[in-house]
């Protein structure tokens, strides 16, 4: 959800376009009564061009044949021309949501917006001024997140225009979010940077295993780590330090946003691990002895309803975003949108 909540704010974004002329289309029309200025065109453009980039080895994007996620087969030019329609009813919808249901930023949050254009300036200027992006642009940007954040709650939430109910969103948050804490079991030695081998981590994993019949005995998690980290730190080359316990213990929040992180089969050993139990997970360069946890020990609902909202509802209001966006009246005007050929995407 986190990718499709940037991409909804990037809409938002409007260019400001570098050595352009007096006669230089400042507008390529609307879509229903939302205004598509000439800069916000190209940002949606832009981006509809990266992703054509990402799904071809080819140098020349826009002559390249790409092979879409569903298996079918677009040139490059196309897949431009249709994703940046696509967005643009995106953004046009979420704009008209907004507006409709009286949505206004705070000046608490435009001042965060600031911040984090600021920020986002600081390191990647460079980039966007080559691409004809100012620094007022980001802003915009910026406020834009703010606003598709707003409109979760201003629809999802307790007062939205369609609540999901406090009952709805604990039992999302029983099946679908997970709490915990482990323990982390090199499987590579760091002092030659190579995996361990067989035998080695067969015997990681046989203290692995120890950890977590201690740990369903109903042994304290820092206890087990310090009875026997010593034992297999050595076999990854490295030294117990008891002042360094904390490197390899931690807690761990799951939602259903954080699979792409942790993958399908880390993702699924954590889901399978309710309160109280005990799992090894093999999670990349280390064996994880996960033990699960009451999330409701750790969180109440007001503290997750945000992050839970947009889990549970993100693609239904992607959905409808889109729905919305292709049924609003279309005035664009094609000779202006012309104008901005994305060949010229640096």
């Amino acid at each position: 959800m986190k990718k499709k909540i940037a991409a909804l704010s990037a809409v938002a974004l409007s260019l400001s376009l570098a050595g352009c002329t007096m006669t230089t289309p400042i507008s390529v029309g609307t879509i229903g009564d939302v205004e598509i200025p000439a800069g916000v065109y190209l940002l949606h453009q832009y981006n509809a061009y990266q992703n054509a980039k990402s799904l071809t080895t080819e140098e020349d994007v826009l002559k390249a044949t790409l092979t879409l996620e569903d298996g079918t087969e677009q040139s490059g030019a196309d897949y431009v021309e249709t994703e940046t329609l696509k967005s643009l009813e995106y953004y046009a919808a979420a704009e008209t949501k907004y507006k409709e249901l009286g949505g206004e930023l705070s000046q608490e949050e435009i001042d965060f917006a600031t911040s984090q254009t600021e920020s986002m300036w600081e390191n990647y200027s460079e980039v966007m001024e080559a691409n004809g992006i100012g620094k007022a642009s980001i802003q915009i940007y910026m406020e834009g997140a703010v606003k598709v954040t707003q409109l979760v709650d201003m629809i999802c939430g307790p007062e939205g225009t369609d609540p999901v109910s406090d009952e709805e969103l604990e039992s999302y948050v029983n099946e679908n979010f997970r709490q915990g804490q482990y323990i982390a079991l090199p499987l590579m030695d760091y002092t030659t940077y190579t995996y361990l081998d067989d035998d080695t981590k067969a015997q990681m994993q046989q203290i692995a295993d120890k950890m977590k019949a201690a740990l369903e005995e109903g042994q304290d998690m820092t206890e087990v780590a310090k009875t026997y980290l010593p034992e297999a730190l050595p076999l990854a080359g490295e030294e117990y330090s008891e002042e360094e316990l904390n490197n390899y213990m931690s807690s761990l929040s799951y939602t259903p946003g954080s699979a792409d992180t942790f993958g399908e089969e880390v993702s699924q050993g954590i889901l399978d691990t309710g309160a109280g139990q005990v799992s090894v997970i093999e999670s990349g360069a280390m064996l994880m002895v996960y033990q699960g946890q009451n999330i409701w020990d750790t969180y109440s609902l007001d503290e997750v309803r945000d992050t839970a909202l947009v889990e549970m509802k993100g693609d239904e209001l992607d959905t409808m975003y889109a729905e919305e966006g292709a049924a609003l009246p279309h005035n664009l005007d094609e000779k202006a949108m012309k104008t901005y050929s994305p060949k010229n995407i640096r």
